[in-house]
């Protein structure tokens, strides 16, 4: 599944169940990256999509910046680092947050709504917070439901992530120092980062 936003309007996602072979996945993916200018690609590093991603980014890498996330790694944010268990709940919470707040225009899907809205929050002995597992969700709504699966709901997780938060704190400065000229903004990287395109694929 590929969720792609261009600023706070984020559009239908470009589905590719049932598609045989990972050639074709590839394809179907960079034509739709290039189709729709995107810059950032925010996937999952794990599983299968993995080798996709880096497919992907073999033949797209003079144009597009790829950012893996590994869902068990810690939070980026020194904000969160103890009330989050992990990377993943870190993305989800922020999703959440964003939406609570009307950030963004999100297309009608309703198998999305139904997986955003059925995983749950476990607290964790330490008082951590951490989402709940697809596995833990899966026997936990077992007989329910058809769910099985929060592929739409991760790929809408990826896509509303900061592509200037993933990116090192030295190089986010360098770059703030390069895209002020004169007390202006300069049209280099800064501008392309904050007003691009951006797509979560998890493949």
């Amino acid at each position: 599944v590929l969720y792609w936003r261009l600023g706070n309007e984020i559009f239908l996602p470009e589905l590719f169940h049932g598609v045989v072979g990972d050639g074709e996945i590839v394809g179907r993916a960079c034509k739709v990256i290039r189709d729709n200018g995107i810059t950032h690609v925010f996937a999952d590093a794990g599983g299968l999509g993995g080798p996709i991603i880096s497919w992907c980014e073999t033949i797209l890498k003079d144009s597009v910046t790829f950012h893996r996330i590994q869902n068990n790694e810690r939070p980026i944010s020194d904000k969160y680092r103890a009330q989050y268990q992990n990377r993943a709940t870190e993305c989800w919470m922020s999703m959440c947050e964003d939406l609570r707040l009307y950030k963004y225009i999100l297309p009608k899907d309703d198998v999305t709504i139904s997986q955003l809205t059925s995983r749950e929050l476990i607290l964790l002995p330490n008082g951590a917070t951490r989402v709940e597992r697809k596995e833990e969700t899966r026997e936990r709504l077992k007989g329910g439901t058809s769910w099985k699966s929060p592929d739409r709901a991760e790929a809408l997780m990826y896509c509303l992530q900061n592509p200037v938060a993933a990116l090192p704190k030295s190089f986010i400065a360098k770059m703030g120092e390069q895209t002020t000229q004169g007390g202006r903004p300069s049209r280099g990287r800064q501008t392309r980062t904050s007003d691009g395109r951006f797509v979560l694929g998890r493949m």
